[in-house]
């Protein structure tokens, strides 16, 4: 409490220069009046530097410039700056620097989903929502900026630190994800710091979402973004494929030259694909394709090694038509919907789309 008091008493006083005239440009008062005497240096002595610095720029925001960029999180009225508490769960945006700082409290939800457009509308900023996803952010629960943790491993989609005897620390940020839409990859994250939760909706583990960046370990939380990753790829080369005319597709010839992410060339054979001919030159069917063997590969041993064999077909590279009752792979599309064993395994391993 005295730190939040320390914070916001130390109002202002009035600085002059040599002609007794009021000194009150933004920079000198940056310089002069930076919360940097004894008493404040006590308050920052426990840790919480980044936290009183990002409040610190908040409160000379509502007291000097003419554009007030906080409001609350609760939608709460912030048309006079001098209602706002350094308690109160607020947001302030900096469009200079492109930071988002997000000051939250004991039983808050964020909406992760409306949260940008709730600012650009309150705040009747011109940046688009786009621009405004860019920003840097933070979040700040209570003075503790939350950053992430790893899973606890024998706990599915918990993510913190263990005390000695294995119970979850309570003094630190505990999180827990609970998938909604695994379609979408979103769910809801609550954040437990000593007797309080904060709230986030619709968050995503796949793009840690407000920087909120959990690591998994268990095999089970594993295998549901493997999931994710895949239904994630899909939808984006559905959306890819809705501009293109089936027209403007070929499908792979036998006498094409396919390869991998680095430059390996896989061994088109076809077999049941044979029948069907363009210009005499068979088509290469799915089941052709798949497990074919890659030649050549140089990916180093450090980075997983050679490619070799082609060992994941997405349903996003096939052709509309069916051939011998199995699908061609079209060539526009096979370099984002096929994957070889290396790549594949890389996507397990780090949770990445490469």
């Amino acid at each position: 409490m005295n730190k939040y008091r320390t914070l916001y008493k130390a109002l202002p006083f009035c600085i002059e220069d040599k002609e007794n005239q009021d000194i009150l440009e933004k920079e000198n008062i940056y310089k002069t009046y930076t919360y940097k005497s004894n008493f404040a240096n006590i308050v920052l002595s426990d840790d919480n530097e980044e936290f009183f610095n990002a409040k610190e720029k908040q409160i000379i925001n509502l007291l000097y410039d003419e554009e007030c960029k906080s409001l609350y999180l609760a939608n709460q009225n912030s048309e006079i700056q001098a209602t706002f508490n350094p308690m109160s769960s607020t947001i302030y945006i900096d469009t200079q620097t492109k930071e988002l700082y997000l000051f939250a409290n004991d039983k808050d939800f964020i909406d992760c989903d409306t949260i940008y457009e709730q600012i650009k509308q309150e705040l009747k900023l011109q940046e688009s929502i786009e621009e405004l996803q860019s920003y840097k952010p933070s979040l700040f629960f209570y003075s503790t900026l939350l950053l992430g943790s790893s899973e606890i491993e024998t706990n599915p989609f918990f993510f913190g630190q263990l005390d000695k005897d294995n119970t979850i620390k309570q003094d630190t940020p505990t999180y827990h994800f609970s998938p909604k839409d695994e379609e979408n990859n979103l769910g809801t994250l609550t954040i437990f710091l000593n007797s309080c939760t904060l709230t986030l909706l619709n968050y995503s583990l796949l793009d840690s979402t407000l920087n909120i960046k959990l690591t998994l370990t268990n095999k089970e939380s594993k295998e549901k973004q493997d999931k994710a990753i895949i239904q994630r790829e899909q939808k984006q080369h559905k959306e890819q494929l809705k501009p293109l005319s089936t027209a403007m597709l070929h499908p792979i010839l036998e006498d094409d030259e396919i390869k991998c992410p680095h430059n390996g060339v896989v061994q088109l054979q076809s077999n049941k694909g044979k029948s069907i001919t363009d210009k005499n030159i068979p088509f290469i069917l799915e089941t052709d394709l798949l497990y074919s063997s890659i030649v050549g590969c140089p990916n180093p041993p450090i980075s997983g090694g050679p490619c070799t064999q082609v060992a994941l077909i997405l349903p996003s590279a096939r052709g509309l038509k069916k051939y011998n009752d199995d699908y061609p792979i079209m060539q526009d599309l096979v370099s984002s919907g096929c994957l070889s064993d290396k790549v594949k395994q890389e996507i397990k391993t780090y949770g990445v789309d490469k």
